[in-house]
């Protein structure tokens, strides 16, 4: 993973050198794992827009299993792009993700999607676990309203 020594002047680079804006993305792995790393970053960021007078947007990519009151305040303050991995309906995420993680990755959209600045779209991966269920599992995630 990455280490602030190596993000700050990425950022400080991309501020540097875009013409008019910065949309920074936080993808791989899950980066919520790096949550310290994450927030540090969008501070950073936002105070880098301040100074070159440029715009910044952000965005991620998750599995949600993380979340918490803190980093929804903070995707709400930011206006976070939010993709969150959800492969089907309960039997069937939790057969390829684990037990009991369909009911946290559900409860984090649920919530997301009542954030007026947040906007929430979802993933589905389609593997040898699940490929023989495809049509049950995208009736679910297009139902959910954030495809």
């Amino acid at each position: 993973h990455l280490e602030w020594s190596d993000v700050e002047p990425a950022l400080e680079h991309w501020f540097d050198e875009s013409p008019d804006a910065v949309t920074v993305s936080f993808f791989g792995g899950e980066p919520l794992i790096y949550w310290d790393l994450v927030k540090q970053s969008i501070d950073k960021a936002r105070e880098l827009s301040r100074k070159h007078e440029k715009p910044v947007s952000f965005a991620v990519a998750t599995n949600a299993t993380r979340m918490n009151d803190e980093i929804y305040d903070l995707f709400a303050d930011c206006g976070m792009r939010v993709q969150v991995s959800i492969d089907g309906p309960a039997h069937v995420h939790d057969q390829q993700r684990g037990n009991g993680t369909f009911v946290k990755v559900r409860e984090a959209i649920d919530r997301l999607m009542t954030l007026p600045t947040v906007k929430c779209k979802t993933s589905t991966v389609i593997t040898p676990v699940n490929v023989d269920r495809i049509d049950e599992s995208l009736r679910f995630v297009w139902e959910l309203g954030t495809v």
